[in-house]
């Protein structure tokens, strides 16, 4: 009988435990300036405007020349998520590459919704971030991160593709609305208008 109580007592807890468990997780960034295919067929119709016919293949040579030479930041995203908050932060000493972006430093991600860092009490804004949603369908493709398993989504806008695992908490998240998908999110891929990002789970530490 005495085991029996100990057992029950000890049991909430474990369970308490379990819930409180926060991760530490490190995301690798890649920023790469966006060349839309608009400034490709401005540059084609210049060279016409100047009687200079550039033949398909030379077109196409010049095109994979400047995706090539498109300038890149790289940078490192630190994740700390726990069941009440996750707040995500840019490491500054980790930015390297030709292309210059201002990134945020610290943005709080809770319910779903993301708040800039602002000077108040809790550090961050009360009101969240205004900003269309995304929606969010399954592609059916799979994706191994850190070994862990995960689906493919793609926004009903093709702007956006996110790999979610259930394997782990939905707080783990590097700072993406995902609206109704459940899971954690380790990686994204997003398309901007001046550049894409690319988001990807490096470590997992807890």
């Amino acid at each position: 009988m005495p085991k029996l109580i100990l057992l029950f007592f000890l049991l909430p807890i474990g369970v308490i435990g379990v819930a409180q468990k926060s991760y530490v997780c490190v995301f690798a960034d890649t920023l790469t300036m966006a060349i839309p295919d608009s400034m490709f067929r401005n540059m084609s119709k210049m060279a016409n405007q100047q009687d200079i016919e550039l033949a398909p293949e030379m077109e196409q040579d010049l095109y994979l020349q400047l995706k090539a030479s498109r300038m890149t930041m790289y940078q490192s995203r630190i994740v700390r998520g726990s069941k009440d908050q996750t707040i995500i932060s840019i490491d500054p000493g980790s930015k390297t590459g030709k292309l210059t972006v201002t990134t945020f430093d610290s943005v709080l991600y809770k319910n779903d919704e993301l708040f800039l860092q602002s000077a108040t009490s809790s550090g961050f804004s009360s009101e969240p971030l205004r900003a269309a949603k995304r929606e969010f369908v399954a592609t059916g493709k799979k994706k191994s991160i850190l070994s862990f398993r995960c689906d493919e989504y793609l926004s009903t806008d093709s702007t956006c593709y996110i790999w979610v695992t259930t394997e782990l908490p939905d707080y783990i998240n590097p700072g993406i609305r995902k609206g109704n998908v459940k899971g954690a999110v380790l990686g994204f891929d997003l398309k901007g208008q001046a550049y894409s990002t690319k988001c990807v789970l490096l470590k997992l530490g807890k």
